[in-house]
């Protein structure tokens, strides 16, 4: 990762070497920062680079602290190693150390700024976390309202407030979804979805509950591989579907952190108001599916912020999740 700004801003190289890969073949690349030990499948034109030497961060902000500039590094979040997000914090607490210019932007989904950074205990010093909140309902419908009437069409009221409810505050997911809606009314209705771009006649289209029912199945099948593989993990490959109630349950509260007695009362709406049910497969999620929030190399599908107090590990599944029980009901 560090490879190329170092040679861009530094002339410094530390020797980037590429290897090709057969199908089926793993890669593991390290190379002392960000990008060390991630590994992952490798296709017959697949292509790894590794550094010859090892970079750490001291080297790095030495190189780097007399240059005036800006480093952006995104989905810090998708980084697997531990190692691998606390140096990226050392370098930003070297680079502040020497008073240097140059500026690191690392960007990723997370609860906390100290969380990307996997709590190095004393960066939070030098960052400065810039939170981008979720967009507000209202925000979301004007989205699926101004991109309908753009082309001609419109959404039915319960679609629209469906999609928005699935998509707890995520652009992404609003998007993704209207999009498979559209996809599908051109499909059904060719021929006047021309007529009507055509002539830009008022809107006489409508995506219903039809439409919606395609695109949840699309939706759900197209979203981050991240969010289906790690559901798939922790709630499909169960033999009891007692897990994937507990985890709906979850989705369903508004709050992104929820005590468990709130989940629990969630829960055993679907045990016919039975606590006691709902009590007993919460103990047993619990086991299996949270890890504590202090646990830096277990990627869960829940995390115990608290005692009692839980949350999606990826605040992006509730969302996800929630597209699973449209699919389910649809």
């Amino acid at each position: 990762m560090m490879a190329e700004p170092l040679l861009a801003l530094c002339s410094y190289d530390v020797g980037v070497s590429e290897s090709e890969f057969e199908a089926g073949v793993t890669g593991e690349v390290s190379a002392g920062l960000p990008g060390a030990g991630a590994k992952g499948g490798a296709s017959a034109s697949s292509t790894v680079k590794r550094a010859q030497e090892t970079v750490t961060p001291s080297k790095a902000a030495a190189l780097l602290a007399d240059k005036s500039g800006v480093l952006i590094i995104d989905e810090v979040d998708t980084l697997s190693s531990v190692d691998d997000r606390r140096r990226l914090a050392e370098l930003a607490k070297l680079l502040s150390d020497r008073r240097s210019h140059f500026k690191l932007i690392i960007v990723g989904i997370s609860h906390t700024a100290s969380e990307l950074v996997a709590q190095h205990p004393s960066a939070g010093r030098c960052l400065k976390e810039i939170r981008l909140d979720t967009m507000t309902s209202l925000g979301l419908r004007e989205i699926l309202r101004i991109g309908a009437a753009k082309h001609g069409f419109s959404f039915a009221p319960d679609v629209e407030t469906t999609i928005v409810n699935a998509s707890c505050g995520y652009p992404y997911f609003t998007h993704l979804l209207a999009l498979k809606c559209a996809e599908n009314l051109v499909r059904d209705n060719p021929a006047q979805f021309r007529m009507t771009r055509q002539a830009r006649s008022p809107v006489t289209l409508r995506i219903t509950k039809d439409h919606l029912a395609h695109a949840l199945r699309a939706a759900a099948s197209e979203a981050e591989g991240r969010l289906s593989d790690q559901y798939d993990r922790a709630v499909l490959s169960r033999r009891s579907n007692r897990f994937e109630a507990a985890v709906a349950a979850a989705a369903r509260i508004d709050e992104p952190q929820f005590h468990r007695k709130r989940w629990r009362t969630e829960l055993a709406k679907d045990m016919g108001g039975d606590e006691v049910v709902a009590e007993r497969i919460l103990k047993a999620v619990v086991t299996s599916l949270v890890h504590s929030e202090n646990s830096l190399n277990e990627r869960s599908l829940l995390v115990r912020k608290s005692h009692g107090v839980f949350a999606f590990d990826d605040p992006r599944m509730r969302s996800f999740v929630r597209i699973q029980n449209e699919l389910s009901i649809a």
